[in-house]
């Protein structure tokens, strides 16, 4: 994997030839909360695996939209339903660093990560200090599908030196070998204390690359990054505050992601909350 000057990504993506899932039960019995392992991710009283929108607190648990459009409800909230008036989504993986497993299924290639028992934070602000985690377990479906990460901008240092940049990206890679497609922001030098951009990065072919700038979005700000694979088609990055699109960009992927789910990081401190897959 190629290293990024001053950057965090953080990364999911499919691993060549396998079909496995997350481990995650649509129809698993709900835990009481005298359950030493239930687990709330988004605190509206819903235990993880009987909420339909486990990353977003929806008390109401509304799944009506496909329904308002004479479709049928498909299990997946409308909070944070990827397509919420289609009914086309699945929940199919989800991952929020409070599993039991943690240590052993994230491996640490270097650098200041590390999970607290409900986030994975990564706090190594020192310019160059590029590692990557990396998930050893298990894989996101083939594409379609739809990833998104909820995350915590901790800080964003100035990089040094013209054109540095830090960003928080969702990616898909092949294996080790350096190619990758990303999906997320960037800050480069000389500009304000905090994001300045979102872009789609395409290694395999460069032309099918795509960004946007934006008015500075500053550190200390909850965001979330969507990040849609249509094989052979249109791949779309998505920047969301407050539940408020911020900004999208859309490129061709005329190659399907394969690789591993992963996070790099280099010169930047931000607080990674979970990561759900949506097919």
């Amino acid at each position: 994997m190629r290293p990024l000057p001053h950057a965090l990504l953080v990364a999911v993506v499919t691993l060549g030839a396998c079909d496995q899932v997350f481990d995650f039960t649509a129809d698993a019995l709900c835990k009481p909360r005298s359950d030493p392992t239930f687990h709330d991710e988004d605190g509206d009283g819903f235990e993880d695996l009987c909420d339909n929108c486990p990353t977003v607190a929806n008390l109401t648990q509304a799944d009506q939209l496909e329904l308002d459009r004479g479709g049928a409800a498909d299990g997946v909230g409308d909070a944070c339903d990827p397509h919420p008036t289609l009914s086309t989504d699945v929940l199919a993986g989800l991952v929020t660093f409070a599993e039991p497993n943690v240590a052993q299924r994230w491996v640490r290639h270097g650098g200041d990560w590390h999970g607290d028992g409900e986030d994975m934070i990564y706090g190594d602000t020192v310019s160059g200090a590029f590692s990557q985690l990396e998930d050893v377990a298990v894989a996101p479906p083939a594409p379609p599908f739809t990833m998104v990460v909820q995350l915590h901008l901790d800080s964003v240092p100035e990089p040094a030196g013209s054109g540095a940049f830090e960003v928080m990206t969702a990616f898909t890679e092949t294996g080790t070998d350096g190619v990758a497609v990303g999906c997320g922001l960037y800050h480069y030098a000389a500009g304000s204390f905090g994001v300045d951009g979102i872009r789609i990065q395409n290694d395999y072919n460069p032309m099918e690359s795509n960004g946007r700038d934006l008015t500075t979005r500053p550190a200390l700000v909850e965001y979330t990054l969507v990040f849609e694979f249509q094989p052979g088609a249109i791949s779309a990055c998505n920047l969301l505050s407050e539940s408020t699109t911020v900004a999208e960009v859309t490129a061709p992927l005329t190659v399907p992601p394969t690789g591993t789910i992963g996070f790099i990081g280099n010169n930047i401190s931000a607080t990674i909350h979970s990561l759900a897959i949506y097919r």
